[in-house]
């Protein structure tokens, strides 16, 4: 029973069986109670310094020599109830400041890092949830691979996505990778506002990236690692879309082409016209 009282008032098993100890023998040096409570001496010395500290104990001194013995419990009634009533106005207090130094941990935070705000997507389902979320979610520039992008549980999501803005018509600008599914990718487009630009199939697309609503969307469809990254950042997202405007009215190096204009034909040997 009495084990159980000093459990709920915070002591542990070490602190509780020396505190028995001192109430039992009375005043002892921190040696002989290490030898009687079976204990290791700096633990026992530890524990003491601990229990004088919560006014458990008590300890005097006497020729250099500090003896410890235990709170008569006349007096240790008082004690507790003093210090639960400090706990009781130091929670209270700590309660009261804790929205103020919330919102400025949070105003620091926000100062550090520019005001970025990051959520990151984990599970399969939740990284398709939020892609097809920020797919729907109006016009959107993007650069992806549609090799890796649309198979199996993401193909679903992108024929869906492609069949809502058949009606909804968003502006669409993609730079995508050449094959197979990107033929078929383009072969589900109904909505004229759709765009799609080519890079040669060998073109090294790591993550795709959506641009839209001052937001930058990263997804990595390796099954090792799957997940997709939002990061919101006013700046981040200006930067990144200048860059996307570079390369969609790029006419160097790799040629794009895209698939709502139609090419005249060219004698032979002649150059490509470069996109308007």
């Amino acid at each position: 029973m009495i084990d159980e009282v000093l459990s709920n008032l915070g002591l542990n098993p070490t602190e509780r069986e020396v505190f028995l100890y001192l109430s039992k023998q009375g005043g002892r040096t921190a040696a002989r109670v290490a030898k009687g409570c079976s204990q290791n001496r700096s633990t026992v010395y530890s524990v003491l310094e601990n229990l004088v500290e919560r006014g458990f104990v008590q300890k005097t001194k006497e020729r250099g020599l500090s003896s410890f013995s235990a709170v008569p419990p006349e007096l240790l009634v008082k004690v507790i109830e003093r210090a639960a009533e400090q706990k009781y106005s130091e929670t209270m207090l700590s309660a009261a400041r804790l929205p103020a130094e919330l919102h400025a941990l949070s105003q620091s935070h926000q100062r550090e890092t520019g005001e970025f705000e990051v959520t990151v997507f984990e599970s399969m389902a939740a990284v398709f949830a939020h892609l097809e979320d920020s797919l729907l979610a109006g016009d959107f520039a993007a650069i992806f691979n549609p090799q890796t992008a649309c198979v199996g549980e993401g193909k679903k999501v992108v024929a869906e996505f492609l069949k809502k803005t058949a009606s909804s018509r968003p502006r669409i600008r993609e730079i995508v990778v050449s094959g197979a599914l990107t033929d078929w990718y383009k072969s589900q487009i109904k909505n004229p506002l759709h765009q799609v630009k080519e890079l040669p199939p060998d073109a090294l697309i790591v993550c795709d990236l959506i641009f839209s609503k001052n937001r930058l969307i990263i997804t990595n469809y390796s099954s090792a690692n799957l997940f997709a990254l939002r990061v919101e950042n006013q700046a981040l997202f200006q930067t990144m879309s200048t860059i996307f405007e570079m390369l969609w009215n790029s006419t160097t190096g790799s040629r794009l082409k895209t698939n709502t204009e139609s090419k005249p034909k060219r004698a032979s040997g002649s150059q490509s016209d470069p996109l308007a």
